[in-house]
């Protein structure tokens, strides 16, 4: 019998048609100081040597290849060429890397790559008498008493180099930078050539911590200039890691910046060394980290420090901080919290960092001790004072009963100041300062609540409070009441019916003031919690 003819849709009936997606393949890719934040993965390599290989996958990002810095002389040393792609397409493979080290004094600097590109080295700065500025990614200044102008930029990497002058004052010339050129100066001038300004990567680079150590995100800055016979005046560096001329000792230029080097009169100093910099966006990669207590929910890590140990962040980033130092011990007045740093997005590099974590200073007249992480220290909290004031610290220790002088101060941005005692009919010391309010008669200080960041995990008091300041002593035997300390783990104060209380410990909270029935209480020890997102 002859076939049935079927229709277009029986035959998608008998064999469907399916359309199955790619699948997209993650880019993955390793090699220098990893960072991850804010949805985007830098690689920052500040030495020559490690590749950066792309495992699998690509990616459009960013990259930065900067040279390093020339040596100054009497002229400023040019900054190194700077090389920027906002549209730089990476795909599997592996990506040879060289970072220029800086140029010595009169020297050129080296040439800095990733892959193909190169970004040159800056030129060297000119020599007195002598018409040798040099050529190169920026130009270096010209030399004092010179006839020629500076050193030529390459296009597209930097700027020429200033001229140096003759008599009267005989002045170099600024280094060129990435941004602008090197100032040249007249014959009659008073005014020292400064070395041009570098660049601003202020949307790519500034979340991470390099570049101009004092204007982050600006690279490739010139080097100052030699001052001259008519005046003692520092050739200023460009912005951008260009160090600062002037007669006597001058500066390098700033390391993984490629700043030139400042100009001296008969000598120099060395170029910054030069860097690279890739980015791009990422949901696969995250920062990672270990060491302390670790826990592990709603897509965070915390590691947590109740005493001194090592934290080793192996894929660095923007991680939320919160150090706290341990506080101070009460006397008459009650012991100061200790103080309290917080940093919602920390830029933390790779490597292994030492962590102090202060204990809380005895009962009387002992302050508590400091915590400290990288580049930040919190101040351990001050003492409860007797008979007199209390003692400074993270936040101010309570002064002692009658006394009503000025209160003991707290550290700016860490904590507040003691409070002062009072006379009849309380007879009480002043409480302990916290981090969130000063001390107070009869009362300690309020800490900080950090609850919305840490709330997740069994530490602080209250759901997230730390660093309050402890209760004074009372010694009014009509009322026999305990000053409280401050919420946040500061001790209550001692009265005719009960002993002074410690400060609560891994809180930094103040210890409670009882010298009169000899309670004085030691203050709670410090904390420090280190929080990134893993999902």
């Amino acid at each position: 019998m002859p076939f049935a003819v079927l229709s277009s849709v029986q035959k998608n009936l008998v064999n469907p048609i399916a359309f199955v997606p790619p699948v997209p393949v993650a880019f993955i890719a390793t090699g220098g100081q990893m960072f991850v934040t804010g949805g985007y993965v830098y690689h920052v390599f500040t030495g020559s040597g490690t590749p950066f290989v792309v495992a699998s996958g690509s990616a459009t990002g960013e990259l930065l290849v900067v040279g390093s810095g020339g040596g100054g002389k009497s002229g400023g040393g040019g900054a190194g060429g700077a090389v920027y792609s906002g549209s730089y397409s990476y795909s599997t493979g592996s990506y040879s890397i060289l970072v220029g080290a800086g140029g010595a004094a009169n020297t050129n600097g080296n040439s800095s790559s990733f892959d193909t590109v190169v970004a040159l080295g800056g030129g060297r700065g000119g020599s007195e008498n002598t018409v040798d500025a040099g050529n190169g990614g920026s130009g270096g200044g010209g030399g004092r008493n010179g006839v020629g102008p500076g050193g030529l930029g390459t296009a597209g990497q930097g700027n020429n180099g200033g001229s140096g002058s003759g008599a009267p004052c005989y002045l170099g010339g600024g280094g060129g930078g990435a941004g602008t050129v090197g100032t040249a100066q007249g014959a009659t001038s008073n005014d020292t050539g400064c070395g041009g300004t570098g660049s601003f990567f202020s949307g790519s680079f500034t979340p991470i911590p390099f570049g101009d150590s004092l204007f982050p995100g600006w690279f490739a800055g010139g080097g100052g200039a030699s001052d001259g016979d008519c005046n003692d005046v520092v050739g200023l560096g460009g912005k951008g890691g260009g160090g600062d001329g002037r007669f006597g000792p001058a500066q390098d230029g700033e390391t993984n910046t490629g700043g030139g080097g400042g100009g001296e009169q008969n000598s120099g100093k060395a170029g910054g060394s030069g860097i690279v910099i890739t980015k791009y966006a990422s949901t696969t990669q995250f920062m990672s980290a270990s060491g302390g207590q670790t826990y592990v929910t709603g897509g965070f890590a915390y590691h947590v420090f109740t005493g001194s140990a090592t934290l080793t962040v192996n894929i660095g980033g923007g991680a939320s901080i919160l150090l706290v130092a341990g506080g101070g011990g009460g006397y008459a007045g009650g012991g100061g919290a200790g103080g309290a740093i917080y940093s919602n997005s920390f830029p933390t590099l790779p490597g292994s960092y030492s962590i102090i974590i202060g204990a809380g200073g005895a009962g009387g007249n002992n302050n508590g001790n400091s915590s400290s992480f990288s580049t930040q220290t919190a101040i351990g909290g001050g003492a409860g004072g007797f008979p007199n004031g209390g003692n400074a610290g993270g936040s101010g220790g309570g002064n002692g009963r009658a006394y009503t002088s000025t209160p003991a101060a707290g550290t700016a941005g860490q904590g507040n100041s003691g409070g002062n005692g009072s006379t009849a009919p309380d007879y009480a010391g002043g409480g302990g300062g916290g981090a969130g309010t000063a001390g107070a008669i009869n009362a300690g200080g309020t800490g900080s609540f950090f609850g919305g960041a840490f709330a997740l995990i069994p530490q602080g008091v209250s759901g997230g409070y730390y660093a309050g300041g402890g209760g004074p002593e009372r010694n009014d035997t009509a009322t026999a009441v305990s000053p409280l300390g401050g919420i946040g783990g500061g001790g209550n104060g001692g009265s005719t019916s009960a002993n002074a209380v410690a400060g609560t410990v891994n809180t930094g909270g103040g210890g409670g003031g009882g010298q009169f029935n000899s309670s004085q209480a030691a203050g709670g020890s410090g904390i420090f919690i280190f929080k990134y997102a893993i999902s």
